[in-house]
């Protein structure tokens, strides 16, 4: 799990200053170990959406080779990765084919969508994020957790960027 998150936590560092998908995709392989499962899941993930012929095409076969299937719980981190590389890749970089290839390739779905949409929204910037779907999330209901409802999440990323940019 530790090999995964520091693996979008490059991706998402490289993706901040535009860098190219081959960038991303390398910075994210050489931030973790090249024997552990992660770099094998995000390596395999990355080939399949590269050669793939559509998001479609893409989709059957990430999930027919990335998904630990074994295995009945569907939150294995670098299955997760593994395919949300992938999905980035066959998306060439459009982040709604990917977010929306993430919530359909099957699995543990709302967070791989979560891990392609954050990578390429650092690349693509909040404004291009579509309003329909960022203007949802804005504004915390507190459905789950009372204490954080009617929270701005713009505000906080905001404040969190001031501290790293004073």
């Amino acid at each position: 799990g530790i090999y995964s998150a520091m693996a979008v936590a490059s991706a998402i560092s490289m993706a901040m200053i535009d860098c190219s998908l081959e960038k991303i995709f390398d910075a994210a392989l050489n931030s973790v170990p090249k024997d552990s499962w992660s770099y094998r899941a995000i390596s395999k993930g990355i080939e399949i959406g590269s050669n793939a012929l559509n998001m479609e095409d893409a989709l059957v076969k990430l999930y027919d080779e990335i998904p630990c299937s074994y295995y009945h719980w569907a939150d294995l981190a670098p299955e997760a990765v593994g395919l949300s590389f992938g999905l980035i890749a066959a998306s060439k970089g459009n982040f709604s084919d990917a977010v929306l290839g993430g919530v359909n390739v099957g699995r543990d779905t709302d967070t791989i969508a979560a891990i392609a949409g954050a990578i390429l929204g650092a690349k693509i910037g909040y404004d291009m994020i579509p309003q329909k779907w960022s203007g949802k999330v804005e504004t915390v209901n507190g459905n789950c957790i009372k204490i954080v409802k009617d929270v701005d999440l713009v505000s906080i990323a905001s404040k969190l960027a001031d501290l790293a940019y004073p």
